[in-house]
Order: structure tokens, then sequence, then C-alpha cells
């Protein structure tokens, strides 16, 4: 097992897709056997708590789909996210992706210091491009 950092961002294209947000939404250690799996990970810990109380108010509205209970399964089930996974080189440099058809999540993972004090700085997000009129960055 191996220790990586990693950083989600959110993008979400809104209108006719010439305004893209990208945000910093969520970021921390994962011990895994390859960045792939760290990403699904840092993805099932951050994002799928989340994406399920979503996807439980839309079975509210339709109990008797089944299809929601398989996509609330799969958001925190690692294995399945790391198979999901796409790679990509973007903004932020090589990182991996999921694609819901209403948002992308990209994860960028690298190797953790193994420095100590060196843990406690945030590298995915310091390292980005500067802002433009098209791209909003921020970390949280």
């Amino acid at each position: 097992m191996k220790s990586y950092y990693c950083a989600i961002w959110n993008s979400s294209a809104f209108a006719d897709h010439a305004d893209v947000r990208h945000t910093c939404v969520g970021a921390g250690y994962f011990a895994a056997r390859s960045g792939r799996v760290a990403a699904a990970k840092a993805y099932a810990d951050k994002i799928g708590p989340l994406r399920v109380l979503k996807l439980k108010e839309l079975k509210e509205l339709s109990p008797t789909s089944t299809f929601l209970d398989d996509m609330m399964e799969a958001e925190l089930n690692t294995r399945t996210l790391a198979a999901a996974f796409g790679q990509v080189d973007n903004w932020i440099g090589r990182c991996f992706f999921l694609d819901n058809s209403v948002e992308t999540w990209y994860v960028r993972v690298e190797d953790a210091p193994t420095n100590r004090r060196l843990k406690f700085r945030v590298f995915a997000c310091n390292r980005l491009p500067l802002c433009d009129s098209v791209h909003s960055h921020s970390c949280i």
C-alpha cells in the first residue's frame, strides 16, 4: 500500500457550455494499491455520500425505480468507481475523471509527501493554472 494525496474537482457547465466552473470540493490522504484506487476511495469518501443523498431525494419521487438503487450503491463502491474512472490530461494535469452527464468530477492524485511537515500543505490546489474569465478555480 502507498499513501496518496487526492484533490477532487467538480466541473459544471452553464447555459451554452461557454461558461464552465471548476471548484475544488474535497481533498485528503488515502492509502491504496494504485492512484486509480486512491481516486476511487477519495470519491467514495468525499462525494459519494452527498450523491447518495441526492439520489434518495429522487427515489422519493419514483419509489419503484431500481435503477436509482443501483446508482446509490455504485457511488460508494470503490471497485465499481475505480473501473468507471477515465484518465485525462487537462487544466489540472493528468487526472482521473467521472462524468455522469450532468457533472464531471476530476480527481488529481499525487504521491503523498514522506515529510510530516509537508503533509499539511495542499499540493493539488496550489499548482493550478491562473484563473481567467472562462475558468473559475477555488479550493475549499
